[in-house]
């Protein structure tokens, strides 16, 4: 064969080679990708397991009484404060009815105090008229109890954590990257509901490393209900002496949009002390 042809021949070779090499090498990193999919998947269920488990160790604690201090800041369109009001209350929680007792409370509008204790306590005592005549008309009626017994709707540990067996597979999670918080680094868990309604809640959880304990939460409806165009929450918690695990601080920002009328809300409340009351 002439010498020209074999060097030819041996070229055409040489240029197969890269390209078989070439298919090894994007089969092998398909299959990185895959199999750390995978991998991550598997780490996630792991972790939502865990922190489910943990969870369930607390004991409940649906009466309580609490003292709190609050401040409700109303904002205008810009979302800049126009008018905040401080107080200080006792809480109470009892058979799903919240109970509000005000012992004080201060408004201030550009620049002047007014003390308005007797208006909160007005409408605190409304409020609960109102959910009790709502209870008692549902179970006439023979309905569901609708969350918050018609007065203040409160998120229960159920709504707000879905990491239980019945909850998860309703959920999609996911690991997010770790962050700094409380002096530790902090996992990152992030749910979304699987199903756009109001009946479900999704948010981001920053979980203890160590004990898989939920140290903060992000927590919003999957949709908003009707006039509700904003709502937004926010939880740092604590356990007791008791061992009982409950928010320590909260915030929530609102907006509710109406024909003639926009509110915009924001609600800070800092939990000073715990009781578990007798139902």
């Amino acid at each position: 064969m002439p010498a020209d042809m074999m060097k030819g021949n041996n070229m055409s070779k040489t240029k197969a080679i890269p390209g078989h090499g070439l298919w090894i090498i994007l089969f092998v990193f398909a299959l990185i990708l895959v199999t750390s999919g995978f991998s991550q998947q598997d780490e996630t269920e792991e972790l939502v397991s865990k922190v489910a488990e943990r969870m369930s160790d607390f004991p409940e604690i649906d009466n309580y009484e609490a003292e709190v201090s609050a401040m409700l800041i109303y904002l205008d369109k810009n979302w800049k404060a126009k008018k905040t009001t401080l107080v200080e209350k006792t809480v109470r929680m009892q058979d799903g009815l919240r109970e509000e007792e005000i012992q004080s409370a201060v408004e201030t509008e550009k620049g002047k105090k007014k003390d308005v204790t007797q208006k909160l306590r007005d409408g605190a005592r409304k409020q609960q008229e109102k959910a009790i005549k709502e209870r008692a008309k549902q179970e006439r009626e023979g309905k569901e109890e609708s969350k918050g017994g018609g007065g203040r709707q409160e998120l229960t540990m159920g709504e707000m954590f879905p990491f239980n067996e019945k909850k998860r597979d309703q959920y999609i999670f996911q690991r997010r990257e770790d962050v700094a918080f409380a002096g530790k680094t902090a996992l990152v868990l992030e749910s979304k509901a699987k199903l756009r309604s109001d009946k479900y809640y999704e948010g981001t959880y920053y979980i203890d490393p160590d004990s898989f304990e939920v140290l903060r939460a992000f927590i919003q409806p999957a949709k908003n209900p009707g006039p509700l165009k904003k709502l937004e929450m926010e939880f740092l918690f604590q356990i007791t002496p008791e061992g009982y695990f409950v928010p320590k601080e909260m915030r929530i920002r609102i907006h509710v949009g109406l024909v003639i009328k926009n509110i915009r809300m924001e609600i800070q409340e800092i939990y000073k002390s715990y009781r578990r009351l007798v139902p």
